[in-house]
């Protein structure tokens, strides 16, 4: 049960080692409730009149730091004697030195949040104190105090950068889809055939769990020497796919400016998409934009090796061109192994 009575006198008033009067001061704060019904984002702050009424001027509660508390319970005490309510005493916004201008002294004074829990229909100060929610902006225009308009400016910054990084996480949580999960997706719409079958993919290694090998095709578009040739291409997708782009090799021999010609590489450096990957990439983009650039002028006109020069190149599990005509895993089972 709440205290219905207010501390008074000074016998237990903490000072600091200069001999000013230590005070502790709390801003009451909520969030506003939205039209629907829950809390919303904007944070309203509970401000009180002086004891002698409004037209001396609106505050934040605050009062002397005694001896036998801690600064914490004093500020709770505070907000409960002058303002009527009770909640959680949070963080310090900080410590502020400032002269009182009706005893011309200079006192030490500490700002605390208070998340409002519980609002009191009795409190101590009632008789003689007005407490009002206000937002922001209105309190800010009402406080008499230059020291509590710059903790409750501390308070926003805070709640600011909390509801930003809390955003964050939310955003990141949305897009660090499992690994496998996501090679799932893309295994399941490779199935289904892409647009117009120029380009297609799927699992070549029936037994890899992990799934990381896989085999692309690219039929080469038309009005180029590419025309009618069927290219086929390993991508192996490591640990860190999709943060970081699966490597890709052309197994089919092919002159194009973005690839190793004695390995088959498709170097990162001149090939933009794997350059600046982006985590939204996924494989069929990677061989769709490899058609495209097929039609780009610097290859479109390049001469070619001679059509049936499939010499094996070795994948990064060994694994010779014969391999990879095996079928691709079943989608039912290759999720019965994510799982």
């Amino acid at each position: 049960m709440a205290c219905m009575v207010a501390r008074s006198g000074r016998e237990l008033q903490r000072y600091d080692n200069m001999g000013r009067r230590q005070v502790v001061g709390c801003i009451p704060y909520r969030f506003k409730n939205c039209s629907d019904g829950f809390n919303g984002d904007e944070l309203e702050v509970l401000v009180i009149t002086s004891q002698k009424g409004q037209a001396k001027g609106m505050m934040f509660p605050k009062g002397g730091w005694e001896l036998d508390e801690s600064v914490e319970e004093a500020a709770s005490r505070e907000s409960l004697e002058e303002a009527g309510v009770l909640g959680n005493v949070e963080d310090k916004l900080g410590k502020w030195n400032f002269l009182s201008k009706r005893h011309g002294t200079f006192y030490e004074g500490f700002m605390f949040p208070l998340f409002v829990t519980k609002q009191l229909d009795l409190w101590p100060e009632k008789s003689v104190r007005q407490r009002i929610w206000m937002t922001v902006d209105e309190a800010r225009e009402v406080c008499r105090h230059w020291w509590m308009k710059e903790a409750l400016n501390i308070l926003v910054e805070r709640h600011s950068s909390l509801q930003q990084l809390q955003k964050e996480e939310l955003e990141l949580s949305c897009s660090l889809m499992p690994r496998n999960f996501r090679l799932l997706e893309e295994l399941e719409r490779g199935e289904k055939g892409i647009g117009d079958g120029t380009v297609s993919y799927g699992m070549d290694d029936a037994d890899d769990i992990y799934m990381q090998s896989w085999t692309g095709t690219v039929i080469g578009p038309p009005n180029t020497v590419h025309e009618g040739r069927i290219y086929q291409l390993k991508l192996f997708c490591g640990k860190d796919y999709p943060d970081n782009p699966p490597s890709v090799r052309f197994q089919t021999r092919i002159n194009m400016a973005c690839v190793n010609p004695a390995s088959g590489m498709v170097e990162p450096s001149l090939f933009p998409m794997l350059a600046n990957w982006q985590r939204e990439c996924t494989m069929e983009d990677i061989l769709t934009q490899l058609k495209k650039e097929m039609m780009a002028p610097q290859n479109r006109k390049l001469t070619q090796p001679p059509e049936g020069n499939e010499e094996a190149r070795l994948d990064q599990k060994g694994l010779g061109q014969t391999d990879y005509a095996r079928k691709p895993k079943p989608l039912s089972a290759v999720l019965i192994d994510a799982l």
